[in-house]
């Protein structure tokens, strides 16, 4: 018996090897605006996929499959003691190097730098979006 590739591969995906995410599944990667400044308080340095692929990351929010990822960010603008709106892009200690990260479905993840006190702070938090 023969079968052609139009046969095949929709019982493969009867079978569950075709692993379809619907774009409401899909995670989400966003900057918090810092506080004071109208600016996006991080930058992605580096934001990559599974495979190593560079995922494009100048306009948040990103919306991308779930799955693990390879995440370097640095704060870019934040407010100092007095509230002033500061470029802290390339100051020493505000990047965090290169992480992976799982990305899970349906969760918006945001990235965020502030001035608390004296210190700088990066953040990030998870909310589950419906």
């Amino acid at each position: 018996m023969r079968l052609y590739p139009v046969v095949v591969i929709p019982v493969l995906c009867a079978l569950g090897a075709c692993a379809h995410v619907k774009k409401r599944d899909y995670s989400e990667l966003d900057i918090a605006i810092a506080s004071g400044c109208d600016q996006p308080s991080m930058r992605f340095d580096d934001l990559r996929d599974g495979k190593a692929r560079l995922v494009a990351s100048q306009a948040v929010p990103i919306r991308v499959r779930p799955g693990v990822y390879t995440i370097g960010i640095e704060c870019s603008w934040a407010h100092d003691a007095v509230g002033q709106c500061v470029d802290t892009r390339g100051m020493q200690g505000l990047q965090v190097p290169s992480y992976d990260l799982i990305l899970n479905p349906k969760v918006r993840y945001v990235f965020s730098c502030d001035m608390e006190g004296k210190e700088y702070v990066i953040r990030m938090s998870e909310n589950l979006r419906k």
